[in-house]
């Protein structure tokens, strides 16, 4: 495969990278769920987990990120601390437009990126890997470390852009979620250019062990014009106190791919709006990129720009012989209401309105409980006003009761 294989659809891939970054820019972004701005100040030898572009040796980062449910928008850079790196910077976004009658969900998901790398060191030209598997035998006639599989020598920039359709089904304790469509990428790196356009499909179920534990296991499949690339892989979520923490791991089921990619993350939140931070990550074969196998790490501190709403205690507005009284105000909800608990096996049950609360009275020995809230088109919901809220793991939110 050369790049003179991909001449054809160079003009349109660059095109629809381009346009989908500018819509994710550009787009107001869905008004449901949380949002939050957060600067992050981290270190070391980083790799932006989607992007082909960082340092090698080390740098100093600082990002800026927008979050809105489960949209967003990102921007970071890095500074080289050895003269080995260049200065790079990438531009990402994301946005999930769906609408829901519980419990699917369907509707369309796009992301997009934008990225740059400065020249440094030696310009000479690399030497030419190859792709794994069926297409080991066609070189990669590029250079620089996107379309060339190598470690990064030249200045340029890239773009790259998914479109995916999506369908999912959710309960409290399982999600199923399936995708397909297409990804786009083109890079432009001193005189080498690359372009590349690829089928993918995605699955993802994920099961919610308990309150602080969720499983998942994703099915993803790539295809290129030499190569089919599936994938396997599992990720858990834990969560205890103020500390969350993530570990993935999968495997390329393509044949000449020995690295097993896998990640680990760990958040402590040391005070309101500050958490330290601190990840290493092997990234394996990339189908889409053509990057090499790199192990990436990064320390450092993510402050909340705005200060959170006070919490109040997870407990009962009242607790009288065994009877707990839940509350969620009127002006929090759409329409009547119902709630569902691992106290009644999460069965929406409904609830009363009475001096502009809706409220349940549910017989509850002492203990811990997790509950929602479910409105008339069946959307299950948490408002930020409500006491104990945290997240569900699957994008939304969850209740925690404290009964004593």
């Amino acid at each position: 495969m050369t790049s003179a294989r991909f001449s054809k659809v160079k003009a349109p891939i660059r095109r629809v990278c381009l346009l989908l970054l500018g819509c994710l820019t550009s787009w107001p972004l869905p008004r449901a769920g949380a949002q939050e701005w957060r600067m992050d100040a981290l270190a070391g030898r980083y790799r932006y987990e989607n992007s082909p572009v960082g340092g090698t040796s080390g740098s100093a980062l600082l990002g800026l990120r927008y979050l809105r449910g489960a949209s967003g928008l990102s921007a970071l850079a890095g500074v080289p601390l050895t003269s080995a790196d260049a200065p790079w910077g990438d531009l990402a976004g994301l946005l999930r437009l769906t609408a829901a009658a519980h419990p699917l969900e369907w509707g369309l998901r796009l992301s997009g990126q934008a990225f740059a790398q400065g020249a440094h060191g030696d310009t000479a030209v690399a030497s030419m890997p190859t792709l794994p598997g069926a297409a080991r035998d066609i070189p990669l006639n590029r250079r620089g470390v996107v379309g060339g599989g190598v470690e990064p020598i030249l200045g340029g920039w890239g773009a790259s852009g998914e479109i995916t359709p999506l369908v999912a089904y959710a309960t409290p304790s399982w999600s199923i979620q399936g995708r397909g469509g297409i990804a786009g990428f083109h890079s432009s790196f001193a005189d080498q250019s690359f372009d590349r356009l690829l089928r993918v499909a995605y699955l993802r179920v994920s099961h919610v062990l308990s309150p602080n534990l969720v499983l998942s296991a994703e099915e993803r499949t790539q295809w290129a014009q030499e190569a089919t690339y599936p994938y396997l892989g599992a990720t858990a979520l834990l969560t205890s106190g103020s500390v969350e923490a993530w570990a993935s791991l999968g495997t390329w089921l393509t044949s000449g791919v020995r690295t097993a990619p896998w990640a680990l993350e760990a958040r402590i939140h040391v005070r309101d709006r500050l958490s330290i931070t601190g990840s290493v990550r092997r990234d394996a074969f990339d189908a889409l990129f053509e990057t090499p196998a790199r192990t990436s790490w990064s320390f450092g501190v993510s402050v909340a720009l705005a200060r959170p709403s006070a919490i109040a205690a997870p407990i009962p507005q009242r607790y009288d012989d065994g009877v707990a009284t839940i509350g969620l105000s009127a002006s929090d909800a759409k329409g009547s209401v119902l709630i569902a608990g691992d106290f009644n096996d999460w069965k929406p049950q409904p609830m009363k309105m009475k001096h502009g609360y809706w409220t349940a009275q549910i017989a509850l020995p002492p203990g811990v409980y997790y509950y929602a809230f479910v409105d008339g088109d069946g959307s299950w919901f948490v408002p930020q006003s409500v006491a104990g809220r945290k997240p569900d793991g699957f994008g939304g939110y969850v209740a925690v009761l404290v009964v004593g």
